[in-house]
């Protein structure tokens, strides 16, 4: 691509171009001298997804040079301009040899010649905001043309998030590739729970918020159209089959089966070395079969969402060599509490490979997927060879929060590479992201040296539980966690560069501030355990008791400081600049209010008039702001009422 008669217009120009505009060489005008060299074409029948990429195509383009292209179908294409750009699987792709039906699933073609401009992909129905659409690939084709030749980029959801560099001019050079996803599913999971208007998002904000959001996930190309089926499929066992089969469920400490004293019914593992097992789950298998002969036979076996319980003698001689208590010692709380109550994978793994071997006798391309999880999560003691049509979903749980020590990285990833040796299908799928509240709680680049490295060790796919949004606060590392699925190889710095240079003359102020951040999450965080308990927080769903502690005023007042350099940069200049830090800005203050009132819920000698003074003004703070989509508030409120619901009333009304 060429911008502004810019590297090679500028070397080559007066002996190729003549006059800037006038002439292209090989290169392919879209737009030139504020005026449409192209149109964009679409097939003539077409499903929606196609005429949403031109739609997309367009938009952008439009924001890039200030010039809208002409869209049209096939049957009605005008004169002039003659250039086409075709959109999906159009006949006059098939007719320059394109055959889209023999891409691989959601691949697509970018092809070059005088006239025409090719993004190529085989169509399909279905609503393209879905991940789940099975014919994505033209969808993929534009992004992937918005980001290389405008570079385009999609910070968070809506248009202040959009950052389109301006050009007066748009030239592609020759091309011709075909590219298919790096993933076979990509998912970053909505992070919606049930909103409380009280203190969440109106009902009009939450649907506004929702539809940004769904728009760059796509953006980003998440899909999970080929995700097989997991879940935690023991979960209502219990209730089911306990009384007529106990020998299916776990044996506890004192030798009967079932529930422990304060267990949830729905997390009681199973027995899974019982035969008795083994062909409820086949059977219930096999009618889910015949039931849907033409789908993908799939055999999902994860547990109830729990660790493996079992104590009976046939389950344990089942299990790998217990570690002594001089090993346990050596490691991290985090790392010896994959052990507890026995580290149970080798049990886990023989009865995955019982239940895939009699699936496969059935129906030969069956697929099995598990959860490398809680106690299971440790690799094999021995080596095993899985096919890999079983899929195993790899699930750091039970502790392993970022950022983490060192220690606990490199044994994540030993772990890692132990399953992935194993021949079976490895996904990546953390929990990470629920950590965090609306605070600026940073882990980018530990985060990103983790999904890395187990992209460059045969991750076949990544399933993050849950994006929480917090875009003013923690906007760099969600940028990363969308933007490493289409580029897993680029250096941490580029990408972060991608995201800073949206501000402009801000950048250095804006990265300043965001590093400031990360420095005080990692010093808080590995020392924060003391404080999470003291306060009675957890990371997953009651972090807002220990906000004030882990973000103290004294925090808030030096990252102010680095933000009003960054106001000050931008105060005369590009209008979208300054209100990208105005963003920031608003983030800032609904972190630090948050602080604020979680001081508040800690102090007990705060009156409750007191508090409720202090939720009041937070609540009207979003409702005033939810707009402009700086936060998830569905997670804020979550998070509120999980942590002070029952004490105060207010979070929960």
């Amino acid at each position: 691509m060429m911008r502004h008669c810019d590297w090679r217009m500028t070397v080559i120009g007066a002996v190729l171009l003549g006059v800037c505009g006038v002439m292209y060489g090989d290169g392919f005008p879209v737009v030139t001298d504020g005026e449409a060299q192209a149109v964009v074409v679409v097939p003539e029948d077409s499903y929606p997804i196609a005429a949403y990429a031109a739609e997309e195509l367009i938009w952008h383009v439009e924001q890039a040079t200030g010039v809208a292209l002409p869209m049209t179908t096939e049957s009605e294409t005008p004169a002039s301009p003659s250039r086409r750009i075709y959109v999906g699987a159009t006949e006059a792709a098939a007719g320059a040899g394109i055959d889209v039906e023999a891409l691989a699933p959601a691949a697509f073609v970018v092809q070059q010649t005088d006239q025409a401009l090719f993004i190529s992909a085989a169509d399909g129905p279905g609503d393209p905001l879905r991940q789940n659409h099975d014919h994505s690939g033209v969808l993929w084709g534009v992004y992937d043309f918005l980001d290389r030749e405008l570079g385009v980029r999609w910070l968070w959801p809506g248009e202040l998030g959009t950052y389109v560099p301006r050009t007066d001019m748009l030239v592609v050079q020759p091309e011709d590739r075909t590219i298919a996803p790096r993933f076979q599913w990509q998912r970053l999971r909505g992070g919606f729970r049930d909103n409380n208007p009280a203190i969440g998002f109106t009902e009009e904000g939450l649907a506004a918020y929702r539809d940004a959001q769904d728009v760059f996930l796509r953006r980003h190309r998440m899909d999970q159209s080929r995700r097989p089926g997991f879940g935690h499929v023991f979960g209502g066992w219990w209730e089911q089959y306990g009384e007529d089969h106990p020998e299916w469920f776990q044996e506890r400490e004192d030798g009967k089966r079932g529930p422990r004293v304060g267990q949830r019914t729905d997390r009681v593992s199973m027995c899974v070395s019982n035969p008795g097992l083994h062909d409820k789950v086949f059977a219930l298998w096999q009618e889910r079969l015949e039931a849907s002969p033409d789908r993908t036979p799939t055999m999902s076996l994860p547990e109830a969402d729990s660790r493996g319980r079992c104590l009976c003698e046939v389950c344990k001689s089942w299990d790998a060599p217990q570690p002594s208590e001089e090993t346990l010692a050596a490691m991290t709380s985090s790392m010896r509490g994959t052990y507890n109550p026995r580290n149970a994978s080798d049990r886990y793994l023989r009865f995955w490979k019982i239940m895939h071997d009699r699936a496969v006798a059935v129906a030969p391309d069956v697929v099995t997927t598990a959860y490398v999880y809680f106690n299971y999560f440790v690799a094999p003691a021995a080596p095993v060879e899985l096919p890999a049509a079983m899929h195993l979903d790899f699930v750091p749980w039970g502790g392993f929060w970022f950022p983490r020590p060192i220690q606990e990285q490199e044994w994540v990833k030993e772990q890692w590479l132990g399953w992935q040796a194993t021949g079976a299908s490895m996904s990546y799928r953390p929990n990470y992201f629920h950590d965090g509240y609306v605070m600026p709680h940073l882990f980018t680049r530990q985060f990103a040296d983790m999904f890395q490295f187990v992209e460059q060790n045969g991750a076949v796919a990544t399933d993050f539980d849950s994006l929480k949004g917090q875009w003013a606060t923690q906007g760099p590392m969600l940028y990363l966690l969308a933007r490493l699925h289409t580029r897993p190889r680029a250096t941490v710095e580029t990408l972060l560069t991608e995201y800073y240079e949206a501000f402009g003359p801000a950048a250095d102020h804006v990265r300043a501030y965001f590093e400031f951040w990360e420095t005080h999450t990692t010093v808080n965080s590995l020392d924060g355990g003391d404080t999470f308990s003291r306060y009675g927080a957890s990371r997953l769903h009651r972090y807002a008791r220990a906000a004030h502690a882990l973000f103290p005023p004294e925090s808030f007042a030096r990252a102010d400081a680095i933000l009003a350099d960054a106001e000050e940069a931008v105060a005369d200049a590009d209008e979208a600049y300054g209100a990208r830090v105005d963003f920031l800005r608003c983030g800032f203050e609904h972190a630090r209010m948050a602080a604020e009132l979680a001081a508040l819920f800690a102090d007990g000698t705060v009156s409750a008039d007191e508090r409720r003074a202090a939720f009041d003004a937070l609540a009207a703070f979003r409702h005033e702001n939810e707009g402009l989509f700086f936060s998830n508030l569905t997670h804020a409120s979550h998070v509120e009422t999980r942590s002070w619901g029952d004490e105060s009333g207010f979070p929960g009304e």
